[in-house]
């Protein structure tokens, strides 16, 4: 079996992620001028930049413990990830 590229390692699960969760909720632009725009231009850009940044940790985290913990699947992910109080998120 050969190695997974760099692509398939460590940009697909990122594409994906945009795609799935990022894309649905900003893909219009309307939701980017209600939040961050009423800040102000550089209030607006700042905003968008700590969103990112939280949104780049909170992935990489989550990635990181399903590799740990080997969790293929949301399920197993939340049962390692909440112990008994997983069955709440089924």
């Amino acid at each position: 079996m050969t190695q997974p590229s760099w692509f398939q390692r460590f940009l697909l699960p990122g594409l994906a992620f945009k795609g799935v969760v990022i894309g649905g909720g900003y893909a219009t632009g309307r939701e980017l001028a209600e939040f961050f725009l009423p800040s102000g231009p550089q209030g607006g850009l700042w905003g968008m930049v700590l969103a990112m940044l939280i949104w780049s940790a909170v992935c990489a985290a989550t990635f990181a413990f399903a590799h740990l913990t080997r969790s293929y699947d949301y399920r197993s992910f939340f049962q390692k990830l909440l112990g008994p109080g997983w069955i709440a998120f089924e």
